[in-house]
């Protein structure tokens, strides 16, 4: 039960990584719902020319794409374990922790 509660951490810890990619803007420089500034601020504070900063969203893209696939895998490998009730129960827990989540982001967004 232990390694089942490590491996949710682990994936929901991850999805909060992919969510918070600081490269994922949206149109004209704005920062998309995931986005917060920060990419526009690494990138300024880094000296980034344009041609690196296509290069980092780029480099962000892929992992999120590639993370959105990993988590589809490891989300079916869990519906194989768990009963439909347990699974319910997992697809609860990971809703609620993720309002907890947008709900910290949104305290540190007023902060800045």
């Amino acid at each position: 039960m232990k390694n089942i509660h490590e491996k949710l951490l682990l994936a929901l810890g991850l999805t909060a990584v992919v969510a918070l990619s600081p490269f994922v803007h949206g149109e004209e420089g704005k920062t998309s719902k995931q986005g917060d500034g920060k990419g526009e601020k690494f990138a300024n504070e880094m000296g980034l020319t344009e041609e690196q900063k296509t290069k980092m969203k780029a480099l962000s893209e892929s992992r999120k794409s590639e993370m959105q696939a990993m988590h589809a895998k490891y989300d079916a490998q869990i519906k194989q374990i768990l009963t439909p009730e347990q699974y319910a129960k997992f697809e609860s827990k990971k809703q609620e922790h993720k309002g907890r989540w947008h709900d910290h982001k949104k305290g540190d967004a007023k902060k800045e």
